[in-house]
């Protein structure tokens, strides 16, 4: 049950950015942002996984940043009080562990995602001089205009794929 529902002064208190009515939302939901920022999640398509914050230290930080950004004077008046809280409040939690995610550069793809980008992916076309000489194409990167992940993702496990590497049981992929 969303600590909202029903209670409409509640919900007012909450806009208004009373700390009783704080301090009850924060108790209400604390234990289910840690959880998901201790075990992280999936996320898009094709899924990347983030993982969860291992040192308690990080976790506790993670947690006050997405408190601190739900708790904002902006994000209490976003807030419509017509859907769950609940959801409302992880994802602020999920977009702070992307983006740090993103900064760290770093994202972990399934072992079913790796295999299917793999399987999925075009052969590279053969540089000009290989194919004059007649050898078989060396791998390199494909360079996507795009900046969509799951071109990047196929890219990149396609050269590893033909490297003989993949696919692996979980790959983690440096995007630049």
């Amino acid at each position: 049950m969303t600590v909202f529902e029903g209670h409409r002064a509640r919900l007012d208190g909450f806009r208004r950015g009373e700390r009783e009515v704080l301090s009850l939302v924060y108790e209400h939901y604390v234990n289910e942002v840690a959880t998901m920022v201790l075990r992280g999640f999936s996320s898009g398509e094709p899924p990347v996984r983030v993982p969860g914050v291992p040192a308690a230290e990080g976790q506790a930080d993670l947690v006050q940043e997405a408190f601190l950004k739900a708790f904002a004077p902006d994000a209490r008046l976003a807030y419509d009080g017509l859907s769950p809280f609940r959801p409302w409040l992880l994802r602020i939690a999920r977009n702070l562990m992307i983006d740090r995610g993103r900064r760290s550069g770093r994202l972990v793809v399934s072992s079913e995602v790796a295999h299917a980008a793999v399987e999925g992916a075009e052969p590279l076309p053969a540089a000009p001089e290989e194919e004059r000489a007649g050898r078989e194409p060396s791998p390199r990167p494909r360079h996507s205009s795009s900046p969509a992940l799951h071109l990047q993702v196929a890219e990149t496990l396609a050269v590893v794929h033909r490297q003989g590497l993949g696919p692996v049981a979980g790959c983690t992929i440096t995007l630049k």
